[in-house]
């Protein structure tokens, strides 16, 4: 993930891994780049599989993959 941007590119995953990875996702994110609760921004099932609902909510929740330059 580093060569790629860094855990800030995820931006959706299944719920029970994302329940299973919690706690280092968001100890990485704060201590590089110091984002609290990371994984409230990180959508998944629950939330939406229509990536443009997805797009939508990643807004609402200021996630910072949008500020990231495309990857090629």
């Amino acid at each position: 993930m580093k060569a790629e941007g860094g855990i800030e590119r995820i931006v959706w995953m299944p719920k029970d891994l994302k329940d299973q990875v919690a706690d280092r996702v968001n100890e990485t994110a704060k201590e590089l780049y110091g984002i609290d609760n990371f994984c409230d921004m990180i959508a998944d099932e629950t939330v939406t599989t229509d990536p443009e609902e997805l797009v939508a909510w990643l807004t609402e929740k200021n996630h910072p993959a949008l500020g990231l330059e495309p990857m090629m």
